[in-house]
């Protein structure tokens, strides 16, 4: 796997971390549908590299305990996630215009 091919797996991943946590199996199941190439592999990879290794894994699976729960305000598997090219944060997609006029304006400029 290329560094582009993981990069642009990174906003899929975000949303399917998402959707573990705050919806069921069918939703989850979506998500995965939507992995190109049949590159799961290459998902779990982008995965692993998410996941901050000085937890241990029982801190990392406390949230299972409660049963889901919603770790975004407003969260909808459904809604098209992009990444921002210029500081990496992951948003809806339709709000990256907005985001990159407001806080990269130079580099939309140029």
């Amino acid at each position: 796997m290329s560094p582009a091919e993981a990069e642009a797996l990174v906003p899929l991943a975000a949303e399917l971390v998402g959707t573990v946590r705050d919806f069921g199996p069918d939703a989850v199941a979506d998500v995965l549908a939507r992995v190109p190439a049949n590159r799961h592999d290459a998902l779990a990879v982008v995965l692993a590299a998410m996941v901050d290794p000085d937890q241990s894994p029982s801190n990392l699976l406390a949230w299972t305990t409660a049963g889901p729960v919603q770790s975004r305000e407003g969260f909808d598997p459904t809604r098209p996630m992009g990444l921002c090219g210029d500081c990496g944060r992951l948003m809806a997609a339709s709000s990256l215009g907005r985001h990159q006029q407001r806080w990269h304006a130079e580099a939309v400029a140029s």
